[in-house]
Formats: C-alpha cells, structure tokens, sequence
C-alpha cells in the first residue's frame, strides 16, 4: 500500500505512527497528537496528494469531513476531533482512534474457529451489534446523510465493546 506521508513523518502537528488503511481517495494514519496537553493517539484521514490537485476530490472529502462532525454526536459514529488544510494545502481530519477489530474481522474470526471471538460473539452480541449499527444509520438519515459504503469493513468493535461506524 503506498501511503502520503512516512512513518515517523510530522505533519500538521501530529507524528505519524503507522498505516491503518487506505480507501479510494485518501489514506488513514495511526498519528500521536503532538501538542503537550494532548498527546492522544488519533487516527488521522489525509487526502492523497496526488488527488489533492483535483477540486472535485477536495470537494467530496471537505464534505465527508464536514458531515462527520455533524453526526459525531451519536455514540455509534467515531467523533471528530479536527479539520484543517496543511502548509502545503493538504487536506485532513482527525478522529477518536477506535482500537479493536472491524465487524469483518469479527464475523471471519467466529466462522473460522477462532475460540475465544466465537465465545465473545455469540448470535446475540453479534445481533445486538447490528442493532447499533442501525441506530447510527438512523441518525444519520434523519440528518439527511446516506453512508454509500456500509459494510462490515467500516463497522470497528473497539477492545471495550464499543460498536463505531467508520466512513
């Protein structure tokens, strides 16, 4: 996967650690905030460079950015902690780092045999999963946002049991 920045790069006042993931027109950071009254691990969401040129690919990710700090109020969509454009015009946002495994993971986990996922995520807690997972749609269409890419992938479970919609 190449990414835009490397790690141990600093950008926007943020280290970046490691490569979480990357979609179609931008890349997800692991990245330690780097002001001494926070230094929280974030995960941070930059535009690619090579995109960044291009006004309708900044259009669409300003307005992904703009209509997450709207929903971050549901307890069932990751909060947004920033948005801000670089020196050098690129631009980001910065959300809570939800550490544990995606709804994918999980459900992969518990088909193949995976003891310990199989026991954590019986029927029920997958179901009650679900449930949260509808409410956070809910909300955001009663805010007039429809997320086009819901799937398992962009589901995260955090370590805490915590049900996230990503992107």
């Amino acid at each position: 996967m190449s990414s835009t920045f490397e790690i141990g790069a600093e950008f926007a006042g943020y280290r970046i650690l490691e490569v979480i993931g990357s979609g179609g027109f931008a890349d997800v950071y692991l990245g330690e905030d780097l002001r001494p009254a926070m230094r929280r691990k974030v995960a941070l969401k930059v535009l690619r460079s090579e995109l960044s040129a291009a006004e309708d690919f900044r259009d669409r990710f300003q307005r992904e950015s703009l209509l997450a700090v709207q929903l971050d109020h549901h307890p069932n969509i990751v909060p947004v902690h920033e948005i801000g454009v670089d020196g050098r015009g690129n631009l980001y946002f910065t959300m809570k780092l939800v550490e544990g495994r995606t709804l994918a993971q999980v459900v992969h986990e518990a088909r193949s045999g995976h003891a310990e996922t199989a026991r954590e995520f019986r029927l029920f807690r997958l179901l009650e999963a679900f449930v949260e997972v509808c409410q956070a749609v809910a909300y955001a269409h009663a805010h007039g946002v429809i997320h086009r890419d819901l799937k398992p992938a962009n589901v995260m479970v955090g370590n805490f049991g915590e049900v996230q919609v990503m992107d």
